[in-house]
């Protein structure tokens, strides 16, 4: 009776596990079949992207990447992956590409397609819009960087009283005026390098709208 017992709750257990492993296994295979059936989610050597701007939707998953390119923004991740599929859906436009073994399976639809110039530029465009999150918060950390170094490049006139001699002012005046010449060189420096930033924040934040014009070309006949 002891072992009926035992068999029985041994059955009811197999049975109450099924369930969840079968979700398990639909996960998996909605992932490899379409990394955007479902958020991605980075784990192991994997790693998964998803961006959504409106009706449009770019996702990637690329396996087998090693540690060092995982921290790396998408495009690294494709470069050093055994394997990558990006997906691009649009209403009911789907895109696709399947990356593995140098070869690449490119679909429209459903429906297989040479892996033409479009296709290329189409992929292009969908990295950089996965690229854009982590591109505009680098550039965002360094434009603060370059904020702090204006403040203190304008705050480092000394606050204290240093006595003139009189025997030496051309001379001081003259180190005085070279060291206002630098200062506003550097910060011309600083100004430049922070509207060279902030413009390219503005591309970044524009890669959706050239994924979608991507898109429109491969829609063209």
């Amino acid at each position: 009776m002891k072992t009926r017992l035992t068999l029985t709750w041994s059955l009811v257990l197999a049975v109450a596990a099924m369930p969840s492993f079968a979700a398990q296994v639909s996960a998996g295979q909605s992932r490899s079949s379409s990394p955007c059936d479902r958020a991605p989610v980075s784990e192991g050597r994997d790693r998964a992207a998803q961006r959504t701007a409106g009706d449009l939707q770019v996702c990637l998953v690329a396996v087998g990447v090693d540690a060092e390119t995982a921290a790396q923004p998408p495009t690294r991740w494709v470069t050093d992956s055994q394997r990558f599929v990006i997906e691009t859906r649009q209403g009911n436009t789907v895109r696709r590409l399947d990356w593995s073994d140098a070869q690449a399976s490119w679909h429209v639809d459903g429906v297989r397609r040479t892996f033409d110039a479009a296709a290329q530029t189409w992929r292009d465009r969908a990295l950089e819009a996965l690229d854009a999150p982590s591109e505009i918060a680098r550039l965002q950390s360094q434009i603060a960087a370059e904020r702090r170094a204006m403040s203190r490049l304008q705050m480092s006139a000394s606050r204290f009283y240093t006595p003139v001699d009189p025997a030496n002012l051309q001379v001081t005046t003259a180190i005085e005026r070279l060291d206002g010449v630098r200062k506003e060189a550097e910060l011309s420096d600083h100004e430049f390098a922070l509207a060279r930033m902030e413009r390219d924040i503005r591309v970044h934040e524009a890669a959706m709208t050239r994924l979608a014009a991507a898109i429109a070309t491969l829609l063209m006949p």
